[in-house]
């Protein structure tokens, strides 16, 4: 009964000295006991060392002078319950078990009168001690093996931590690259624009060279349009005076005929005159045979009238079908201005296109600059919250690596693009060039040729003009002639009457038929002098077919110039037409490059947009977490502040007991001295209890492993102090004394462990530490296994 007690009131000081409850900040757990919350939830919160409450251990403060047997026992039940805790199973009988042990503590209370009683029932409950205790050190063992496993995982928390912090360290540098290699691209983009106004105005030029020319193109249209309709004038006009030739040819046949009818009339008059005059006879056949020879004469020079006429009409012909061959020409000539018109169209729509396409560049490029700013700003934004939230955005770093990779492939990208695009534009520029030398050496061409066109065009009409009014002229001429030759004829016809009244008159006299042949012969002179005027005409007529002819050589030869030239115009213009489609195909070519470029690149932006939703919701949900962490150290500080009252009321009683026990333990009946060692019954040693307290870690609560003694005299397990050096807290989980300099110093000289009290230690306790030395290499076994595995 005695020993009941003991154990009891051992046990419940063992609970004033939990860590969070009696020891608080000896783990950095700034967390007390949770009675009025969710044991749940808060037994399975992370604290910033990476454990949890459940890993938290028991420890002994008070340097008590109860017996060692009992202590370690107690020590183990403290072992046990705090690893009980830790399974959610039974949470609800740990905390049945704290009722009951209240309940029993204040029995205890009021059974304190009769310890002395209860003495010999003690030795009953040792054996039953021994026996919870061979099943709680199984126990043990097990909870032993998970510890080992949670400090495993808290081992590789605790590297990867200490991963992640190089990692956002080398995410500085590059952040620090990436805003240089930004001033970088936005002095690229400046240099970019410039080139922009500079093809801007290139383009411009081009558009002014191109309206000119459109220019020309109308004027040299508008020129052939009017050469075309006075030439067609003037063939209307040839046309018409031919026409007029005809009929006047038919009227002299008309009139010849009639002068054919008159002479057989005046022949048949004559024929009858010979009857009555014979003396005259001899003479008028004298001068019959003279007007005869006259009309021979005449009659010939007729048929030489009719032959040039009817060479006139061949000529007019052959310059019909000249100026027939010159209309299709025409024809031909306007066809392929169409045709160039048309490839000048298609020449202006190219080049809308490519200003089309070009301004699609730029806003593709604008936009790309839009994103990459807003990058930018939300890279800057991420890094100043990375600033603040490294301890808790491990997993979001290595996504943001990826991103990092992602946003340099597509830098790269871009520099590709820019390098393009530089050469797009001193292509550009080159076919700018060349296209603006070309049309300046056509515009020179085009202008000799207007001038050299317009020369003949001005020769043709001053021919022309001339020819015009030569064949007036002869019109008129042949008209007056005409005229003349109807006053002749009624002259003659009045004569021929005369004659008649003559010859009627003859009879009578002589003299008025002497005076009728000199009339007669006056007449024939001037029929004669009408022959020589109209060979003259002829010769004129003549000369005027041979000027036609020169003429017609000179067209040929200026038809033959033309053709010569428009040939060597439609060579240029076909060697330029492919030239312009070669560089339209490579345009094409390289702007369906940048579409798929832009393509990529808006697949990669929508990526990290989707990375940055999702960092995002991470850290809304951490966010919470550490919310849900703030409210969770706020109740356990009020927890912590509530049980500091119920410790110090505890100690008092602790005190209180001490003093009524004292003289029971002063009993020779308990002296250490004559208690001897009996099978089944360990040996109490009551004067190494402080020397077992002074050689437990309070970090892993177990015996000293390799011990590492800090300048403030608290010493720790090597495998405990890795872990501290692992997680930068260079401080004494203790007194919280800073140890940076001396952990400096020991490294290296090397002398970090603590050889003499780790001599002691295994001279102390042989059994505990071989123990934790089989526990150690379990656990380095396991460590590996879940390496092997992972």
């Amino acid at each position: 009964m005695y020993a009941k007690m003991v154990y009891n009131f051992v046990f419940t000081l063992s609970l004033d000295n939990i860590p969070g409850v009696g020891s608080y900040n000896l783990l950095r757990d700034h967390h007390g006991p949770i009675t009025e919350l969710n044991r749940t939830r808060s037994l399975n919160r992370l604290d910033q060392s990476g454990r949890t409450y459940k890993d938290i251990g028991y420890r002994l403060t008070d340097n008590n002078e109860m017996p060692g047997h009992i202590e370690s026992l107690h020590m183990k039940l403290k072992e046990a319950q705090d690893q009980i805790k830790s399974l959610d199973i039974f949470l609800t009988g740990a905390n049945k078990q704290k009722d009951i042990l209240e309940k029993e503590y204040k029995v205890l209370e009021q059974k304190l009168s009769s310890c002395n009683k209860n003495l010999k029932e003690l030795e009953s409950e040792k054996n039953k001690l021994n026996k919870a205790i061979s099943e709680l050190q199984k126990e043990n063992t097990d909870l032993e093996s998970k510890r080992a496993s949670a400090e495993h995982e808290s081992h590789a928390i605790s590297a990867l931590l200490e991963k992640e912090k190089n990692i956002v360290k080398n995410l500085h540098r590059e952040c620090s690259s990436l805003q240089s290699y930004v001033c970088k691209l936005q002095n690229e983009g400046k240099e970019i624009e410039s080139e922009k106004i500079k093809l801007t105005k290139t383009i411009s030029k081009l558009e002014n060279t191109k309206a000119n020319l459109e220019k020309d193109r109308d004027a040299i249209s508008s020129c052939l349009n009017e050469e075309k309709e006075r030439s067609k004038k003037e063939c209307a006009t040839l046309m018409s005076t031919i026409t007029q030739l005809q009929r006047e040819g038919k009227v002299y046949e008309e009139e010849k005929n009639k002068m054919d009818k008159t002479i057989q009339e005046l022949v048949t008059i004559n024929a009858s005159l010979e009857k009555t005059k014979d003396i005259i006879a001899t003479q008028l056949e004298d001068e019959k045979e003279k007007a005869e020879r006259h009309g021979a004469e005449f009659l010939k020079e007729k048929v030489r009238l009719n032959d040039i006429i009817a060479l006139l009409r061949t000529e007019s012909l052959a310059l019909k079908n000249q100026l027939t061959n010159s209309v299709q020409e025409c024809q031909v000539l306007s066809m392929q201005l169409n045709e160039k018109n048309v490839k000048y169209l298609e020449m202006k729509s190219t080049i809308s296109r490519l200003d089309e396409e070009v301004a699609y560049l730029e806003n593709t490029k604008a936009s790309l600059e839009m994103e990459r700013d807003s990058i930018s700003s939300s890279m800057m934004e991420e890094r100043e919250k990375f600033h603040n939230e490294c301890s808790v955005l491990t997993s979001s770093i290595l996504e943001l690596q990826t991103t990092v990779t992602n946003y340099e492939g597509k830098n790269n990208v871009l520099n590709k693009t820019v390098l393009e695009l530089q050469s797009k534009n001193a292509y550009l520029e080159n076919d700018m060039n060349i296209i603006s030398s070309q049309l300046d050496a056509e515009r020179v061409k085009s202008a000799k040729k207007n001038f050299e066109l317009k020369s003949t065009i001005s020769a043709l009409q001053e021919e022309s003009q001339a020819e015009k009014d030569h064949w007036k002229a002869t019109i008129s001429e042949l008209q007056n002639d005409t005229i003349e030759l109807k006053e002749k004829l009624d002259y003659s016809m009045q004569e021929c009457q005369t004659v008649l009244s003559q010859v009627h008159k003859e009879r009578e006299s002589l003299n008025s038929y002497k005076l009728e042949n000199s009339q007669m012969k006056s007449i024939s002179l001037n029929k004669q002098k009408e022959i020589a005027d109209l060979k003259a005409e002829i010769r004129n007529l003549a000369n005027t077919l041979a000027e036609s002819e020169y003429i017609r050589n000179d067209l040929e030869k200026g038809k033959n110039v033309l053709s010569s030239c428009l040939a060597d115009e439609r060579e240029q213009f076909k060697k330029e037409c492919s030239i312009f489609n070669s560089s339209v195909a490579e345009l094409t070519q390289k702007l369906e490059h940048s579409e798929n470029e832009r393509s990529n690149m808006n697949q990669t932006i929508q990526e990290l947009k989707t990375k940055i939703v999702q960092l995002e919701k991470d850290k809304e949900a951490l966010s919470s977490q550490l919310e849900e962490n703030d409210q969770m150290e706020r109740l356990t500080k009020e927890a912590i502040k509530n049980m500091g009252h119920q410790n110090q009321r505890r100690k008092v009683k602790y005190a209180e007991t001490l003093k009524k026990i004292a003289p029971v333990m002063a009993t020779p009946e308990l002296d250490s001295s004559k208690l001897t060692q009996t099978p089944g019954k360990p040996r109490i040693p009551f004067k190494g209890n402080k020397r077992l307290s002074e050689c437990m870690c309070p970090v892993c609560l177990s015996i000293l492993l390799q011990p590492v003694t800090f300048p403030c005299n608290h010493s720790l397990c090597l495998k405990c102090y890795r872990q501290t050096v692992e997680k930068a807290n260079l401080s004494c989980p203790v007194c919280r004394k800073r140890f940076s300099v001396w952990a400096r110093k020991a490294a290296i000289e090397k002398k970090i462990i603590n050889m003499e009290k780790w001599k002691e230690i295994q001279e102390a306790f042989p059994e505990k530490v071989r123990r934790r030395l089989e526990d150690s290499q379990e656990s380095l076994k396991e460590d590996e296994e879940d390496i092997f595995e992972a």
